[in-house]
């Protein structure tokens, strides 16, 4: 099952049939299977939500959301510390690579918008009855 997590971290990187993925030794494969773990399970999630909403689906909605914002606002944070790092180190005549706190600054901004975001629209998209029904 981890093999299938990795799959397609494992095709960016070049490794082209689950075989080879196989053969990869045990610790890269540990740092890679949570990196793509969550977004899998994201993706579940989303499938999830589009079917009738079970009291145990919705629990997990809102797990996933609140992890979602912790790691939003940890983006932001690493954000904003590197300006202000790359502010200091402009200070004393560097700075040129000051400009990729800006990176995780908007990621987290985004990402975490729309895990603040999603559970209202959810619970609008809910209430309106399906044409399909």
């Amino acid at each position: 099952m981890g093999v299938l997590l990795l799959l397609p971290m494992a095709l960016l990187a070049g490794v082209s049939s689950p075989r080879a993925l196989a053969k990869l030794p045990p610790l890269p494969a540990l740092v890679l299977l949570p990196s793509v773990a969550f977004p899998v399970w994201v993706l579940v999630m989303g499938v999830r939500s589009f079917w009738r909403l079970t009291p145990g689906v919705v629990r997990a909605l809102r797990w996933t959301h609140i992890i979602t914002v912790a790691g939003s606002f940890l983006l932001v944070l690493s954000g904003v510390l590197a300006l202000q790092a790359a502010e200091r180190s402009a200070a004393r005549g560097g700075g040129l690579l000051g400009g990729f706190g800006l990176l995780p600054l908007a990621m987290g901004i985004l990402v975490g918008g729309l895990a603040l975001a999603s559970p209202w629209l959810l619970r609008a998209v809910t209430r309106v009855p399906s044409p399909l029904a």
